[in-house]
């Protein structure tokens, strides 16, 4: 019987060799100068362009989901002219098959009220 090989572990390697974070400085953090003037003015309009981008951004999309909405809409409103249309043409199928079947009853009881008023030969 063979035997099988134990699978060889890896040792790890010792963290003594890693490299060390730099220290948190404790001093606070320094905000960036205030701009003044045209920079400022500038950093502004680029602020209020983005957002008004954002904002046309989100209207069309708005305005996509409503176009397709309206689409989908459309296309139920013209299914619905459909089957309306089929539905008509049933129920006057109906009242000619309704007429047909009460003038046939009329015909049939005229013939059968004729023939109980003659007299039996014989």
């Amino acid at each position: 019987m063979k035997r099988r090989k134990k699978p060889v572990k890896h040792r790890r390697r010792s963290t003594s060799n890693a490299r060390a974070l730099p220290a948190k400085s404790s001093a606070p953090l320094r905000q960036p100068p205030r701009k003044t003037g045209r920079a400022a003015q500038q950093e502004e309009l680029e602020r209020e362009l983005r957002r008004l981008r954002a904002a046309r951004a989100k209207l069309e999309r708005r305005l996509t989901a409503a176009v397709q909405e309206i689409g989908t809409l459309r296309q139920w409103e013209i299914r619905a002219t459909m089957l309306e249309g089929q539905l008509q043409k049933r129920e006057q199928e109906l009242v000619r098959l309704r007429q047909e079947s009460e003038e046939r009853i009329r015909e049939l009881q005229s013939r059968l009220g004729g023939a109980a008023a003659a007299p039996a030969p014989g």
